[in-house]
């Protein structure tokens, strides 16, 4: 960054060739001759740079939280954001958003909604900075299973990236109201986005090459 920024140069550029060998050095997938990936390396550059400029606070936070909090949104939020808070650092406030994601147990909403109370929810919250969008299973999601369209929205990726998913089986979740194993109903929402959002277009699986991005200037996913 010096010798980006010095005024004294003669050239206007930087050769990045010492950039790239400590790069190297500090993760072998990234060197010369091996299939690197641009996700891992934009992961593995903000985790670094994170690490490096983050300030240690101090915390109340436990770290332990019991179930029974989770099922009370505003104190998991409260205790996620007491521990987030203790190790932050100018990439969070650039590249971190906050998620929500919510557990529904089928079996205590059959049950409580019988009685007529509020069944229980859990509530979980973790930071991001990134989405992933695999583009066969957007499409798929919009056509209702049918490969068709080639072309995608943003908007088409934003609406399967927060669906609601069924958990079964090896998948089920314990829930102490019942105490046992039930089926649940798992959705993830955006509770706040990051000041820069990296969206990841997922073409790996049955040759995505040619599925077509469509997007506008400015999208709302408020």
């Amino acid at each position: 960054m010096k010798n980006l920024w010095n005024k004294n140069k003669i050239r206007s550029y930087y050769n990045p060739i010492k950039f790239i060998i400590l790069i190297e050095e500090m993760n072998p997938l990234f060197k010369k001759g091996n299939c690197g990936d641009s996700m891992s390396f934009i992961i593995f550059i903000l985790d670094q740079l994170h690490d490096e400029l983050k300030h240690i606070r101090d915390s109340n936070a436990s770290d332990y939280y019991s179930l029974q909090d989770h099922y009370d949104a505003k104190k998991a939020f409260n205790n996620f954001f007491e521990s987030f808070k203790s190790q932050t650092s100018i990439i969070t406030d650039i590249f971190f958003g906050i998620d929500e994601s919510r557990l529904i147990c089928l079996n205590c909403k059959n049950n409580y909604s019988k009685e007529g109370k509020a069944y229980p929810i859990y509530y979980n919250y973790t930071t991001y900075n990134f989405l992933i969008f695999p583009l066969e299973e957007v499409i798929k999601y919009r056509n209702n299973n049918m490969n068709q369209n080639k072309t995608v929205t943003l908007e088409d990726c934003f609406i399967y990236n927060q669906k609601m998913d069924l958990m079964t089986g090896e998948n089920q979740n314990w829930f102490n109201t019942s105490k046992q194993l039930c089926d649940t109903n798992y959705i993830v929402n955006i509770y706040s986005s990051p000041n820069v959002m990296i969206l990841i277009l997922n073409r790996e699986k049955n040759n995505c090459s040619d599925v077509k991005l469509d997007f506008k200037e400015t999208i709302d996913i408020t």
